[in-house]
């Protein structure tokens, strides 16, 4: 069973469904914790990092707004591989 574990373009486990949702309102209040949720603590501490040591810099609201959506998107990629490994169970 070890061989037919369900994995993440960024190698994470896939064990169930990820609100998108929960993701990008995390991001929105904290950048990088939506990533975090993800499954990339790496990412999203850097980009938690980086936005704090940027905060009052125009640059700090790029990093704000790339952590929402890569939250967003990364939590889309796993539900889709979650979905897929649901349909071929049937």
């Amino acid at each position: 069973m070890a061989d037919n574990i369900l994995t993440t373009p960024w190698g994470k486990p896939v064990t169930g469904e990820k609100s998108p949702f929960i993701a990008l309102i995390l991001s929105f209040f904290l950048p990088g914790v939506g990533i975090i949720y993800a499954g990339r603590v790496g990412l999203g501490l850097v980009i938690l990092l980086l936005s704090v040591l940027l905060a009052a810099v125009f640059v700090g609201i790029i990093f704000w707004i790339y952590g929402m959506y890569k939250a967003y998107t990364m939590c889309t990629e796993n539900n889709r591989i979650w979905a897929e490994y649901l349909a071929s169970r049937t």
